[in-house]
């Protein structure tokens, strides 16, 4: 019987040791088990944190590809500006010779315009001092004696040349002829010969006869107002004023 109750005892520890022995294989394994997740979850974050270090990698790479394109931006930024700067100079310099130019050409201008009254006023002076000035306006005058031009006959072969007559408005070439400081009165004579002053208006060629020199007529004297295309085909021709 004691015996039985030491082998009874015994199987009993027995069955506590495996039972020890199986809670704590159950127990290690559980544990095992939730370390096992852990390092899976550690595993996770690590590769989180690995792949968000690459990012970081890649976003720094990318600053700097910025970083060096704002470098090269702010060196071509000068370079332009330089280059801005020398256009602005050289615009700067080409207004100041364009200036100086047109201030030339001003003076040139006015030395011409200038030169030009000069020459008006001497051409006056001198057609001024060619003519003698009439005091007074003929009221009548003295008939010439021997032939002259007339009406019906149309044209006359006079002391400087064929004479003709022609009438027109003599506005033109009175005002020309005070523009030019011919002194003188117009009238129109008995006869129908137009006068300026106690001189008969002639038309005559220019080169022969320049404006306010004197040409004597079948009338008398005369003077060199006006002209007319008939000097192209006969130059000593001399064309008088008339009212006919």
């Amino acid at each position: 019987m004691k015996e039985r109750k030491i082998e009874l005892i015994g199987l009993i520890g027995l069955i506590l040791c495996v039972s020890a022995m199986i809670v704590y294989m159950w127990t290690t394994t559980a544990d095992v088990n939730k370390i096992s997740k852990r390092l899976d979850n550690l595993e996770t974050k690590l590769e989180q944190v690995s792949s968000g270090i690459n990012t970081l990698t890649e976003t720094t790479k990318e600053l700097e590809c910025i970083k060096a394109d704002i470098t090269t931006l702010k060196d071509n930024g000068k370079a332009y500006t330089e280059q801005i700067e020398g256009v602005s100079d050289s615009i700067t310099k080409l207004q100041k010779e364009l200036k100086d130019k047109v201030e030339d050409l001003n003076k040139k201008i006015k030395a011409v315009e200038e030169a030009k009254a000069e020459k008006k006023a001497l051409e006056v002076e001198m057609l001024a001092a060619a003519v003698p000035d009439p005091g007074y306006v003929e009221t009548s005058y003295t008939a010439p004696t021997g032939g002259c031009l007339t009406p019906s006959g149309g044209v006359y072969n006079g002391p400087s040349g064929l004479e003709t007559y022609y009438n027109l408005p003599m506005d033109g070439v009175i005002e020309q002829a005070r523009n030019f400081g011919i002194e003188g009165e117009y009238w129109v004579r008995d006869d129908g010969v137009k006068m300026y002053g106690d001189y008969v208006i002639c038309a005559c060629n220019r080169d022969i006869y320049p404006l306010g020199s004197l040409v004597e007529t079948s009338f008398g004297t005369g003077i060199s107002l006006d002209t007319g295309a008939f000097v192209a085909w006969n130059p000593t021709n001399v064309d008088i004023a008339t009212s006919w």
